[in-house]
C-alpha cells in the first residue's frame, strides 16, 4: 500500500519551493547589476581600445593651434577629437535615461553627431549605436546604451578624482572618460592643451542598482587599465 504525503510534508515542500523561488528572484535581480557592471568594464576597455587604434594627432595642424582667421577654430586642438565614453543623467525626459555613449568628436564641436555624421561607436553584440542621447525605440541606437532602461541602474557617479571636466555641449553630464592614442585616460578634453585633464587618480564609477545594491568599476590613472568589484 502506497503512503499519501501528510499535510505537514506538503507544509515543508511548499516552504522549501517558496524559499528557493525568492532566492532566485533576488540573484536574479544582482544578476542586473552584475551584467550591468560587465558590460560599462568591457564598453570602457572598447573606447580605450578604438582611442588607440585611431591615432588623432596630426603635425600639421600644430601651424594653426596659435593662428587666428584659420576659418575652422578647431584647428589645432586634434585632442577634442579624443574617443571617449560619457555618461549622462536625464531626469526631465520621458522615459527617463541614464546611461552612455561612446563616440569621437570628428568635426571638434563638442556634440555627438548622428545626422551630417556618424560620430558614435557600434556595439559589437547588436551593430547599433551606442548613444544615450538617441531614442530608445530607434532601431538605429544599442538598448545597451540606457542602463536604468535595460538593467535597472537607478544612479551613476563619479569619484571627486575625476568630475567633468573639459569642454563640451553635451548637457546632463555625468562625467567622462577619454582615451589618447597611448591609452592615456583623462577627465575631459582641453581646448587649451591635450594634456590639461589627464587623470592624478584612480577613477572610479559607481553604479547603483534599484535594489539598493552597487557596484564601482575602476580606471587606473596613467595605464588606463580597467577592473571592477565587487
Amino acid at each position: 500500500m502506497k503512503k499519501a504525503f501528510t499535510l505537514l510534508e506538503i507544509v515543508f515542500v511548499v516552504t522549501i519551493i517558496a524559499i528557493l523561488s525568492i532566492t532566485t528572484f533576488s540573484l536574479y535581480e544582482n544578476d542586473d547589476l552584475t551584467i550591468a557592471k560587465e558590460q560599462v568594464l568591457e564598453h570602457i576597455r572598447y573606447t580605450r581600445y578604438l582611442a588607440m587604434s585611431e591615432s588623432k594627432f596630426d603635425p600639421i595642424e600644430s601651424f594653426y593651434l596659435n593662428q587666428t582667421g584659420s576659418g575652422q577654430s578647431g584647428m589645432g586642438k586634434y585632442q577634442l577629437s579624443f574617443w571617449q565614453i560619457r555618461f549622462i543623467k536625464r531626469l526631465s525626459t520621458n522615459p527617463q535615461v541614464i546611461g552612455y555613449s561612446i563616440y569621437s568628436d570628428r568635426d571638434r564641436k563638442g556634440n555627438i553627431d548622428t545626422v551630417s555624421h556618424i560620430e558614435p561607436a557600434v556595439n559589437q553584440y547588436d551593430r547599433k549605436l551606442i548613444h544615450a542621447f538617441g531614442d530608445p525605440d530607434s532601431q538605429k541606437v544599442s538598448v545597451d546604451s540606457f542602463l536604468n532602461l535595460r538593467y535597472g541602474i537607478v544612479d551613476v557617479y563619479f569619484s571627486t578624482s575625476c568630475q567633468p571636466a573639459g569642454y563640451s555641449r553635451v548637457s546632463n553630464d555625468i562625467g567622462t572618460i577619454v582615451f589618447d592614442n597611448n591609452g592615456v585616460p583623462y577627465s575631459g578634453v582641453s581646448n587649451v592643451r591635450s594634456t590639461e585633464f589627464m587623470l592624478k587618480n584612480d577613477c572610479n564609477i559607481t553604479l547603483v542598482h534599484k535594489s539598493g545594491k552597487k557596484a564601482i568599476v575602476t580606471v587606473s590613472k596613467g595605464t588606463g587599465y580597467v577592473f571592477a568589484s565587487p
